[in-house]
């Protein structure tokens, strides 16, 4: 077996023992990263609050706890902006701006 295959079968392996153990893949702040930018280039408001709800579950002790709450808010939000947009506070709804 060469070199590589024994380092990826030892990667694989710690990921999964990171996994059962409950630590943190090292993909998921990568995610974050990329969630927060596209939020920030998007709406400001949403960064920081999205931004405040990760550190929520990341430092808080209770954080853990956090998770399933704040993903049902997260579905019940998304469905009203789906359903009703002119409903939602602070939403601008796209075109509703001309170019001269």
């Amino acid at each position: 077996m060469s070199d590589e295959v024994r380092s990826a079968r030892r990667d694989l392996t710690a990921l999964r023992i990171q996994r059962q153990e409950g630590r943190p893949s090292p993909r998921k702040p990568l995610y974050a990263v990329i969630a927060l930018f596209a939020l920030g280039v998007m709406s400001l408001f949403w960064m920081a609050a999205i931004g405040a709800v990760i550190f929520a579950e990341k430092v808080l002790p209770f954080g853990g706890r956090l998770t399933r709450p704040l993903a049902l808010a997260f579905v019940v939000l998304g469905l009203w902006i789906a359903l009703d947009p002119g409903s939602v506070p602070g939403l601008v709804e796209p075109g509703g701006m001309q170019m001269p």
